[in-house]
């Protein structure tokens, strides 16, 4: 890697710095160049001004302009003109894709941050700049997208389709160097080729910049992430923000925006879930249920006024499976079905207060330690004495929770009731069905197969089902537990006060660390971004959950999120008789007593990758004079 001591003495040395463009001072949002023609294809088809496949037409005309007689200095208009010909399409019809490509390439044009700031102490010092691209776009458009990234722009630009020449085939630098006799020039710039074995030749000074997307195609992590990148424009965003913008953005240094890899990391699997929630929009009142909706409720708000969507008529809502457990129990058979799941750490006395709402008054069975299903027998028999009491103890839970539901509906105007929840059983909505003797439906971003719900004719929606395909979120829920911490523990109960006013009452606070509140103002800040995407393109907008899901999976395997922000994570989950849950980062482990759950990553293979592989290898050990003769040959036949 290029270093800044080695650039600031090269440019010391030299009369005028000259820079390549498009990866080198700008990158984009996109993984690759070519991606941005599948964002003009969604574009151009929300207008309705095609029926083709635009990606796929773009780069074929612009491969037959590269092998006829305007191979040197081809522009955007003439790619474009070439498509409308191709395609049959009016002349309006051209112009306006010619203007939606231009679009496109601001709306994803991203700063090399590093090197920018290097551009500007250059530019601020009086050194000479000079700009060298190969592109079919104009010096003005360039000085645009420039200006657009924060770099001052009244500098001389040789572009390839002006000056009838390319760096490629070396005429363009003859030029240049015909411009400034006898001047030293350094150029900085990101392709092998063209950008410094050409320079070097015919004796230029110059220095080879890393280019993201080819540098994230060398790392482990792409591995698991090549089936993601297939020209799709929602995952092509994905992929670029963490490769361009993000990981890979630095010219000078390794290092990253931790902040920016943590919004992404959670964010973009949540924006799948705000999307399904505005796609699915109906008359009904959405309980965001505590204690993820501390987080969820504002992220939805967000998303909505970014999109510019009118959130559907929502609330916090305060219930938890063991408040909506306890609050449901109307028989003994309830009873007995919430011995079914599984509590390991604690006695019965913990447990009919963790499960059922309920305070032993004496200590008779109170310390009888409790393994559940496994012993549901013998905890029946032990409780038997208490079963009345506690059924009383209930109907009174359930009077006051139902007071509080009746008064959210009320305040929304009488509305039909959904839950919103991260899913995976949906306990919550199946007891508060079963207290209010009415279907309450629910939305998810995880379910499990046959969920509770659905035992009692509930509606049930989710963004993914766990067993349609690996879910690597879902398969590791301790991470999306700890991302999700909100400064209250487990709510316990719904209270009327002395004036009948209705409160929650909830474990004690948790101390929840700045780095997990820090992180969750990342999420909230990444879907708002998100959701300026789809505000632009509607239902066309798609970034997969799989995509999500498998670089969330890979940010951790690949140690990329910050260390003290997963060594901060601890959790409890009194429910199941879970408490102090801990991550251990070196060993990728989630510890609890003598309790290990390890972090499950599923490890991908591609044949496509080694396409890929095959053309880095030969783009970094082919013979100059041979370059151009493979370059073709990989565009005709094997890309």
């Amino acid at each position: 890697m290029l270093n800044i001591q080695q650039a600031k003495h090269a440019v010391e040395k030299s009369d005028i710095v000259s820079f390549d463009v498009f990866d080198t001072l700008i990158t984009r949002k996109v993984l690759h160049p070519v991606d941005v023609f599948s964002l003009v294809d969604l574009l151009a088809k929300k207008e309705s001004l095609i029926d083709f496949d635009y990606r796929k037409a773009r780069i074929q005309a612009e491969q037959n302009l590269v092998e006829s007689e305007l191979n040197n200095s081809y522009t955007l208009k003439d790619i474009i003109n070439s498509i409308g010909e191709s395609n049959g399409l009016s002349g309006q019809t051209i112009d306006r894709l010619y203007e939606l490509e231009l679009y496109a390439e601001e709306l994803v044009a991203y700063p090399r941050k590093d090197i920018r700031d290097f551009y500007i102490d250059l530019y601020n010092s009086g050194k000479k700049i000079v700009l060298v691209s190969d592109m079919y776009l104009s010096s003005e458009i360039i000085k645009h997208l420039l200006e657009k990234c924060g770099y001052p722009a009244d500098v001389d630009i040789f572009a390839s389709n002006e000056m009838g020449a390319t760096k490629h085939s070396g005429e363009l630098w003859r030029m240049v160097f015909e411009k400034f006799p006898g001047k030293k020039i350094v150029h900085f710039g990101d392709n092998r080729y063209s950008d410094y074995e050409v320079l070097k030749k015919i004796g230029g000074n110059a220095f080879l910049v890393d280019n993201p997307a080819e540098k994230f195609s060398s790392v482990k992590m792409y591995e698991n992430l090549f089936e993601h990148d297939n020209g799709e424009f929602g995952n092509s965003l994905l992929l670029g923000e963490l490769c361009n913008r993000i990981l890979f953005n630095n010219v000078f240094s390794e290092s990253y925006d931790k902040n920016a890899v943590l919004g992404l990391w959670m964010g973009s699997v949540l924006s799948c879930f705000m999307r399904s929630l505005i796609n699915n929009k109906d008359d009904s009142l959405l309980l965001f249920v505590t204690r993820e909706g501390y987080i969820l409720q504002p992220m939805y708000l967000e998303y909505c006024r970014s999109s510019g969507v009118e959130p559907q008529k929502n609330c916090l809502f305060y219930t938890s499976r063991r408040a909506s457990a306890a609050a449901s129990l109307k028989t003994v058979d309830d009873i007995e079905e919430l011995l079914d799941s599984s509590y390991v750490d604690g006695n019965i006395k913990k447990l009919l207060e963790h499960r059922f709402g309920y305070t032993l008054k004496d200590d008779k069975i109170g310390d009888i330690q409790v393994d559940l299903p496994k012993k549901k027998k013998q905890v029946l028999k032990q409780i038997a004495p208490y079963v009345e009491d506690i059924l009383t103890n209930s109907e009174k839970l359930r009077k006051v929770y139902i007071e509080y539901i009746e008064k959210c509906r009320a305040e929304a105007g009488e509305s039909d009731l959904t839950i919103v929840d991260l899913g995976y059983s949906g306990r919550a909505q199946y007891y508060l069905s079963r207290m209010l003797g009415c279907k309450v439906s629910g939305k998810y971003l995880f379910l499990n197969p046959k969920p509770y719900p659905e035992r009692i004719g509930c509606e049930c929606d989710c963004v993914a089902y766990t067993t349609d395909s690996l879910h690597p979120v879902y398969d590791n829920l301790l991470f999306l537990e700890g991302a999700l911490s909100v400064p209250y523990g487990q709510l316990r109960e719904i209270r009327a006060d002395e004036t009948g006013e209705i409160i929650p009452v909830c474990n004690e606070p948790n101390r929840i660390p700045a780095e997990v509140t820090e992180a969750q103002k990342e999420f909230i800040k990444y879907a708002s971004g998100d959701a300026k995407w789809y505000k632009l393109l509607g239902d066309f907008y798609n970034c997969t959950v799989t995509a999500t899901e498998d670089v969330w999976a890979c940010l951790i395997n690949y140690d990329y999120l910050p260390e003290s922000y997963l060594k901060s994570f601890c959790l409890d989950d009194d429910y199941f008789g879970y408490n102090n849950w801990k991550y251990n980062i070196e060993k990728k482990i989630w510890t609890f007593n003598k309790e290990v759950t390890p972090f499950v990553f599923h490890k991908k293979k591609n044949l496509g990758l080694n396409k890929q592989k095959l053309k880095n290898f030969v783009k970094y050990h082919t013979p100059s004079f041979f370059y151009e003769h493979l370059r073709l040959l990989w565009v005709k036949y094997i890309k």
